[in-house]
């Protein structure tokens, strides 16, 4: 989940399950900040799936937070110190917020890190995490906006996009696949597809901007 200044307002980016392509907007100040999985909800006040898919102007959701923000930002002309006081502040709210639980925590953990659970089930993961199947996926959707396996897809695509774009050309899609975690290189070329519409070829070399 994100949070853009753009256009002269705060909008939330909510969790995505298919790319969007954004274009370049004349004139006019950009500046963004990712959160890390499953944080955003506790610090916006707000349960992810209810932001699925979804671009919403944050003072809808923050409120007085998001509003004090967005005019202050919009005082700024450069980019630096732009993205420096919009950092500085949702840093600010993280602090204050409540972490993940730790059943949402430990499911990223999982699932995110080196691959130890290779394309889990849902009961594979929870036994796991030591929970039922049911509260972790309720868990999930509030936190990701979605179920675990939809996350798993999401960062399986991410470590590839950011594998491929360490080594343009030198390393094959095949084996870039299996290190993503990928069963092979047409596993991966349909999941490219279907999250982003593109091809693996083409989204070798894509700019990776965040962990």
């Amino acid at each position: 989940m994100d949070l853009l200044f753009t256009g002269g307002r705060l909008v939330i980016a909510g969790p995505d399950t298919k790319a969007v392509e954004l274009g370049p907007q004349a004139g006019g100040l950009i500046v963004g900040a990712r959160f890390r999985p499953g944080i955003a909800p506790a610090v916006l006040g707000v349960p992810a799936r209810h932001l699925l898919d979804a671009r919403v102007p944050a003072d809808d959701v923050v409120g007085d937070r998001a509003r004090a923000l967005a005019e202050t930002l919009r005082g700024i002309r450069s980019p630096a110190e732009a993205a420096a006081v919009l950092g500085h502040r949702i840093g600010a709210w993280t602090l204050a917020s409540v972490p993940p639980s730790r059943v949402v925590a430990g499911a990223i953990a999982l699932l995110s890190g080196p691959a130890t659970l290779r394309d889990p089930s849902v009961s594979t993961l929870a036994s796991a995490l030591g929970v039922g199947e049911r509260r972790l996926r309720r868990s999930c959707v509030d936190a990701l906006g979605y179920g675990p396996k939809m996350f798993e897809r999401i960062w399986r695509l991410r470590r590839f996009v950011a594998a491929a774009a360490a080594s343009p050309g030198r390393t094959s899609l095949a084996a870039l696949a299996l290190d993503a975690g990928y069963a092979d290189q047409p596993h991966l070329t349909r999941e490219c597809r279907a999250l982003t519409g593109l091809t693996p070829a083409t989204l070798r070399g894509y700019p990776v901007t965040a962990a």
